[in-house]
Parts: C-alpha cells; structure tokens; sequence
C-alpha cells in the first residue's frame, strides 16, 4: 500500500513540474514584445521542382522590402543567431502557426511566408503578410508565370510591391520581349568566322566564341532600347574550354569597339563591370561573387533597369546595383578576353525585353 502511495505522490510531482513548465512556456510566449515595423522574410516553400530556387526567390523579396520605408527588415544571419539560441528548428517547419511562433521569438510585428509551385508548364506563386500578434494573414498575393524558371525573380518582385501597397495597375504590367535569340540558326546574322586567332560560330544551338591566342572578342547585334522605360537583357554563358583567369559575358550600350559597357565573369567566380569609353576603362564592380558557379558550368546573367537603377543578377541573385547611365549606342551582345591565353564559351538564350 505504501508502494503505491509513493508512486501516486511521484507521478502528481511529475505532473506539477510538466504543468508549470507550459504553464511558463505560455507565459513567455505572452510576454515576448513584438515592433510592429519590423519584419521576417521566411524561404520560400517549394512545393514542387527544384528547390535550389527557394533562396533566390526570397531574395527578391527582401530586396523590395528592404528598398521600402515600411519595414526594417531582419538579415538572415540574424534570424539564424535569435532562433539558434532559442533552439528553434526552422527545418521542417512550414506550418503558418510555426512561421508566426518564429516571428514572435524574432520579436518582429510581421512576417512574409512565400510558396511556388508547378502545374504543367505553370508556376503558382503566393505571398502572405501575417501579423506576429494575432497570427492571423493581413494580406495576399497571389501570380501565376508560365515562364522559364529565372523568370520568377520578376513574380516575387510583383508580390512584394503588392504587400507594400504599390498600385495594381503597375505590377500586372508584362515586359514586351524587343529581342529574342535561341541559336537555332543565324537568321539575325551574327558574325561567323574562323581563321588563327578566333573563331565565331553557331553549333547546336550555342553561338561559340573562340580566342585561340588571347585578345579581347565581341559580337553584337543593334538592338535599340528606350531607355526611359525599364528593360531587361538576359543571356546564358557557359565556358567550355580554357583558361579561368579572365572573363566572359554581355556587351551594351556600344557606339564602336572602343566604347561600351560590360558584365563578365570568371571561371574563377569573379564578377566584373566596366565603362569602356575610347578605349579607358573604368571598372566599377570587382570583385569574388558566390553567385557565379565556378569554371565550365553554365551561368545566367541578367542585367535589369528599374527606375533610376541598374541591377545585376548572377544566376537570378542579385549581386550588384548602380545608378543608370545612359548608353553610348545602340550594339548589345557577347564579349570574351583572355590576356595571351586561349578560351572558348558559349552563348544561348539571348533575351531583351522592355517594361
């Protein structure tokens, strides 16, 4: 009888302990103090396809945030710290009523919680603004995108401008496509060529760019763009053989090859942009880039206007921003340099549109 008597008492001392550690929990939930402009962007929930698109995608999203006066919006690094030393695990949790618990041991007054998924050819995205307090969606965005993959950046774009209060009319605006060049063959007339020093040609649907002894190589197209509007230029670059040591990418705004702009990179994983007038260079970025997948792998590059801006995307990762300037001529298309050394890349998916 005693036995069971000391087990009794046991199991309520257990009870009372595991009852007055929620009851603390509860009351430590309650008691976090929330700052109603400051805001957690959360990764996007991939729900279909390659989840490697959930990291650029948030991005995007903290970029817009970040340019509003709305919010102050908490880095990643700093989520990572607050939640680690609270032991939160964010892997695994997708659940909203997670998310918000999240935000509350953030101690922000909203957060973003984004998802994108497949049907068919047809990516869904949706974007929620979820008050920390009440738990409850304060607003929703919702695009659809039948589209290439890196073309989502401009989705999340929309989505985020649309939680901050920007008109409607602006954000369903689509980009008319002023360019288009896939390389299945050379009705636009790019320049071919084979001889000692370089060869320029168009196989399997690349448009290949040899340097056989070193030099700098550049083939363009005139391309006229309004440069009042916001634009796009988009293109795939892949080096296939040779030195890593110097760059390759997308030439704009040339006059003459004296004259232009560039945005290359390096098998090194180097990114690079210069003003090129009469022949003086004036680098403005450059620097190591993580973006840049590493020697013979192919990379986007994206080079976008918004507004005043210049923006740069290395495999939809924006990278860099600069204030417009304006073109010196019309001439768009593909640039290798190599010092003394040979190299050969590959250009596809050539892509100019105008907002």
């Amino acid at each position: 009888m005693k036995k069971i008597n000391i087990v009794l008492f046991v199991l309520f001392l257990i009870f009372l302990t595991v009852s007055g550690v929620s009851a603390a929990e509860k009351m430590n939930k309650s008691e976090i103090k929330t700052v109603d402009n400051y805001i957690a962007v959360f990764d996007f929930e991939v729900t279909t396809g390659d989840k490697g698109i959930s990291r650029p995608l948030t991005d995007s999203v903290i970029y817009e945030f970040s340019r509003s006066d709305k919010y102050e919006v908490i880095d990643r690094g700093n989520m990572n710290k607050i939640l680690g030393e609270q032991k939160f695990q964010m892997s695994g949790c997708v659940a909203q009523e997670c998310k918000v618990e999240a935000g509350q041991i953030l101690g922000v007054g909203k957060i973003v919680n984004g998802s994108v998924g497949l049907v068919g050819k047809t990516y869904y995205l949706m974007l929620q603004l979820i008050d920390v307090k009440t738990g409850r969606v304060d607003l929703v965005a919702e695009d659809t995108c039948k589209c290439e993959v890196d073309e989502l950046i401009d989705s999340t774009k929309r989505l985020a401008k649309k939680l901050l209060g920007e008109k409607e009319s602006s954000l369903i605006a689509r980009d008319a496509v002023l360019f288009e060049e896939r390389f299945n063959s050379n009705e636009k007339g790019w320049f071919i060529v084979n001889d000692k020093e370089k060869r320029f040609e168009i196989v399997n649907g690349k448009y290949i760019l040899e340097s056989k002894k070193g030099g700098s190589w550049i083939s363009t197209r005139k391309i006229p763009i309004d440069q009042t509007s916001d634009f796009r230029i988009d293109m795939n670059v892949e080096k296939m053989s040779g030195t890593d040591d110097y760059g390759y990418g997308l030439v704009w705004g040339m006059r003459d090859l004296k004259t232009y702009y560039q945005f290359v990179i390096t098998g090194k994983r180097y990114f690079i942009h210069e003003s090129i007038d009469s022949n003086s260079v004036t680098r403005i970025f450059g620097r190591p880039e993580k973006a840049v997948n590493k020697s013979d792998a192919k990379n986007r590059l994206t080079l976008r206007k918004s507004g005043t801006t210049l923006e740069f995307y290395i495999n939809s990762q924006l990278v860099a921003e600069t204030p417009f300037m304006p073109f010196f001529g019309d001439w768009l298309g593909c640039v290798v340099y190599s010092g003394n050394q040979s190299i050969t890349v590959g250009f596809d998916d050539i892509v100019v549109s105008q907002r």
